[in-house]
């Protein structure tokens, strides 16, 4: 996610919520620029979101930020075809 290119950037100028996993209408592409560690989402029986495995997304992948995370310090983004939490903080910073 966009560590140092999105200084100033906040959540709120990324546009309304959306459901977990589809990227908001105006949502921004973030190219990452240091590992991140990313918690994937992935759905139950029920097609609820649930928690799945960690994972690490790689320095310059491209990332969109879906939504507001499971918690005040997460967010949700996709990057391909699934969906992760990360920590805001690793997206925005200032």
């Amino acid at each position: 996610m966009l560590v140092g290119v999105v200084e100033e950037a906040t959540i709120e100028s990324y546009g309304q919520q959306a459901p977990v996993g589809f990227p908001r209408s105006n949502a921004k592409a973030l190219v990452l620029q240091k590992d991140i560690a990313a918690i994937r989402v992935s759905s139950d029986q029920r097609g609820r979101p649930c928690l799945g495995l960690m994972e690490r997304l790689a320095r310059g992948s491209e990332v969109q930020v879906c939504g507001e995370g499971f918690s005040k310090g997460t967010v949700n983004v996709r990057s391909g075809d699934q969906c992760y939490f990360v920590v805001r903080s690793s997206i925005f910073t200032g």
